[in-house]
C-alpha cells in the first residue's frame, strides 16, 4: 500500500469514528428527550383541563413547561482530542513523528468552531428558545381549538411520552440531531486541520475524499477526489471550480475528509472503499456513478439534472456554482444549459 492509500484510508476510518461519537451524544440526547416528555405529560395530565383554566394559570403552566426544556449543548473538547490525536497515530503508520496541536488550540477549536454560522453553543440556545416557544404556541392553539390535556400532551409528546412523528419535541430531536452531528464534523475537522498545519513541513497537497455511496451530497460528490495546494489552491479535478480550498463540513451531516498527500508520498493508483466494496482509488465519484447505472444517477441527481450530465452537456462539478460550491438550481442550469 502506498502512503497515500493508507492516510486516506484511514482520514475515512477516522471520520466515520466521529460518526459514532455523535451517535454516542445522540443516545443521550435521546434519553434526555424522553425523560422530559414523560415530566411534561406528568405535568399535563395530573391539572385539571387547561380549557378550564384562567389566563394567569394557563401561562403560569405554560412557564412550568418550558422551564423543563434545559437541551445542554455537548463538550466538543474531547472530539477536538480525538480527531488531533488520530492524525498523529495516522502519521505513525507512515513513518512520520506528528506533533500535536496545543490544548489550548483544540479548546479553542471546540469552543468557538462556527458550525453553519454559529457555536454548538449558539445552536442549542436558539434550539432550547424555539421548543420553548413551539410549546407555548401548541398549548394556546389547542385551548383555543378546545382539545382536551389529552390532545394536547400528545401534540407535544405523543402517547406515553413515545416520539413518533410531527410533536413539538420529535422536531426538537431531529434538529438537535442534525446540530449535534455537523458540529462534531465541524470540530473534527478544524482539529485534523490544526493538526495538520502544526505538521505542514511533511504535506505537499491534499485529496477530497466523499463516501461513495447513495446518501453522498451534490457537492461532495462533485469534489470528490479533487487535489488541492497546501495553499488552498485546486491542483487536480472539478472543472470549472474556481473557489479556494472550501472547509468542511460543506453542508449539514457532511461525512467528507481531507487525506494529506505527504511529502514523501505520490498520488498513485491504489483502491479504496464503496458501498459495493474496495474499488480502484482512480475511480471518483463521477466514475463510480457511472459505474452503478442510470437509476442510481437519477436517484443521486434527479431526472433533469441527470440528463444534462448523460448528455454531455454537464460535468458534476458545473452543477455547482463555480465559487460558492452551492448547488445551482434547475432555472440557474437551464439559462446556462438550456435544453432542447
Amino acid at each position: 500500500m502506498t502512503d497515500l492509500q493508507i492516510l486516506e484510508a484511514l482520514a475515512t476510518l477516522r471520520q466515520a469514528l466521529m460518526g459514532r461519537v455523535a451517535s454516542y451524544m445522540l443516545l443521550t440526547l435521546d434519553a434526555l428527550l424522553v425523560s422530559i416528555s414523560k415530566e411534561i405529560e406528568k405535568k399535563i395530565m395530573g391539572e385539571a383541563e387547561l380549557t378550564e383554566l384562567g389566563r394567569a394559570d394557563l401561562n403560569g403552566m405554560v412557564r412550568d413547561l418550558q422551564a423543563l426544556i434545559q437541551l445542554p449543548a455537548p463538550d466538543l473538547f474531547g472530539v477536538a482530542n480525538v480527531a488531533a490525536m488520530g492524525v498523529v497515530s495516522d502519521f505513525a503508520r507512515v513513518n512520520i513523528s506528528a506533533s500535536l496541536p496545543t490544548t489550548e488550540r483544540l479548546q479553542s477549536i471546540a469552543r468557538t468552531s462556527l458550525s453553519m454560522g454559529d457555536t454548538i453553543g449558539g445552536w442549542y440556545d436558539s434550539l432550547n428558545y424555539q421548543v420553548k416557544t413551539d410549546i407555548g404556541r401548541v398549548i394556546r392553539a389547542g385551548v383555543s381549538m378546545g382539545k382536551t390535556n389529552r390532545e394536547i400532551s400528545k401534540d407535544i409528546i405523543a402517547t406515553k411520552g413515545v416520539l413518533t412523528g410531527a410533536e413539538t419535541l420529535q422536531k426538537a430531536k431531529r434538529n438537535a440531531m442534525a446540530i449535534t452531528r455537523t458540529a462534531v464534523m465541524t470540530v473534527a475537522n478544524k482539529a485534523v486541520e490544526a493538526s495538520y498545519k502544526a505538521n505542514i513541513d511533511f504535506i505537499k497537497a491534499y485529496l477530497f475524499v466523499a463516501t461513495l455511496d447513495n446518501r453522498t451530497s451534490v457537492q461532495c460528490m462533485a469534489l470528490d477526489g479533487t487535489v488541492w495546494s497546501v495553499d488552498g489552491d485546486l491542483i487536480r479535478g472539478a472543472k470549472g471550480v474556481q473557489s479556494k480550498k472550501p472547509e468542511l463540513p460543506l453542508h449539514w451531516n457532511c461525512r467528507s475528509v481531507y487525506a494529506p498527500v505527504t511529502r514523501l508520498s505520490d498520488i498513485a493508483p491504489s483502491t479504496r472503499s464503496s458501498m459495493g466494496g474496495q474499488i480502484s482509488s482512480l475511480i471518483n465519484f463521477e466514475a463510480f456513478m457511472q459505474k452503478e447505472g442510470d437509476e442510481f444517477g437519477i436517484k443521486m441527481l434527479g431526472k433533469k439534472r441527470y440528463n444534462l450530465y448523460k448528455d454531455n452537456k454537464i460535468s458534476l462539478s458545473e452543477l455547482l456554482n463555480p465559487r460558492t460550491l452551492e448547488p445551482l438550481s434547475m432555472a440557474e442550469l437551464n439559462k446556462i444549459y438550456p435544453q432542447k
